[in-house]
């Protein structure tokens, strides 16, 4: 079994300013892309915040959530289902970097009361 065959006979050098120019084309439009967009989307991970996770007894609309927590003064929330359909767990990421000191658990709690 042979996998390249050994009368092929490729240029590669000779093809070499191409490639140098396609690559300096595609640097300079991901560096254009970084600047229009203002830098890349970190997420919580790199930026920081709290990551919530709750469960609901009923069924509870995302945007009874959202609208719960915005009540509250919390924006730039992102609440997300997770898990089996039924389960009615969400999570809840907030950009803010409250602690648990200052009972963030229990204010969101108090938000989001159905």
């Amino acid at each position: 079994m042979q996998l390249i065959k050994s009368d092929i006979n490729i240029d590669f050098l000779g093809k070499q300013k191409i490639g140098f120019a396609l690559s300096l084309i595609l640097i300079i439009v991901s560096i254009g892309s970084l600047i229009v967009h203002k830098g890349p989307n970190y997420g919580i991970d790199f930026v920081g915040g709290t990551l919530v996770q709750v469960k609901f007894s009923q069924k509870v609309a995302v945007s009874d959530i959202r609208s719960g927590l915005s009540d509250l003064g919390l924006k730039d929330t992102s609440v997300q289902g997770f898990g089996q359909a039924g389960d009615n767990e969400y999570l809840i990421r907030t950009s803010s970097s409250e602690t648990m000191e200052n009972n963030l658990s229990e204010i969101i709690a108090k938000g989001i009361e159905v």
